[in-house]
């Protein structure tokens, strides 16, 4: 049995090396998170409808959080499971210390992806209704290199793609491009002074 299980991991871990981001099983809710968040965020922007934006923000962070705490705590049981077969003491006990270590640690990416995500569409309910883009910057700061602190470089890609398209959809009716939204600070250009109420009103 223990044969068996070496051979398949074995596997596994040949074609996960050949494309990690593409053929492994590992990656695949995050691979599936991309496309998800590309199509949608695209629709979202268009229809421009705050209620949609943030429920799916919501769900989907409960979603990904909760399958990789579920995946995680079922491959890491599979293994406890083989050393509790096997016959070998010291493996047990290895074993069974790194299930502890990597349960907890799939804890924590329940935790961080849920909390991230959903700092991430309470962060654009403030800067919508608040108008404080200050917001905006922070949950995109914290999202991409958080993201690449839990080595998932497609949920920063997707998120950056999300909040690119979320202003691009805001600032395109005031004809203002997105780049000079970004650094018009540095450039020391102020705009001129517009009613953000109206065009809050006109976005919503």
């Amino acid at each position: 049995m223990a044969d068996v299980a070496y051979w398949a991991l074995s596997i596994i871990h040949s074609v996960s090396s050949i494309n990690p981001y593409f053929l492994s099983f590992f990656h695949f809710p995050f691979f599936l998170s991309f496309f998800l968040s590309f199509f949608l965020s695209f629709f979202l922007c268009i229809c421009s409808s705050f209620k949609f934006i943030f429920l799916f923000s919501f769900f989907l962070s409960f979603f990904l959080s909760f399958y990789a705490f579920i995946f995680f705590s079922f491959f890491l049981f599979s293994f406890f499971f083989l050393c509790i077969c096997s016959s070998f003491k010291f493996l047990f006990f290895l074993f069974f210390l790194s299930f502890l270590s990597f349960l907890s640690f799939s804890f924590f990416l329940f935790l961080s992806f849920f909390f991230l995500s959903f700092f991430l569409s309470l962060s654009f309910f403030l800067s919508f209704f608040l108008l404080m883009h200050a917001f905006i910057f922070l949950s995109f700061f914290l999202s991409f290199f958080l993201s690449f602190y839990a080595d998932v470089h497609l949920l920063s890609f997707s998120s950056f793609l999300f909040l690119y398209l979320l202003l691009f959809h805001i600032f395109q009716r005031e004809r203002i491009f997105v780049y000079r939204f970004f650094f018009f600070y540095l450039l020391l250009l102020r705009p001129k002074r517009r009613d953000y109420r109206q065009i809050r009103y006109e976005i919503f």
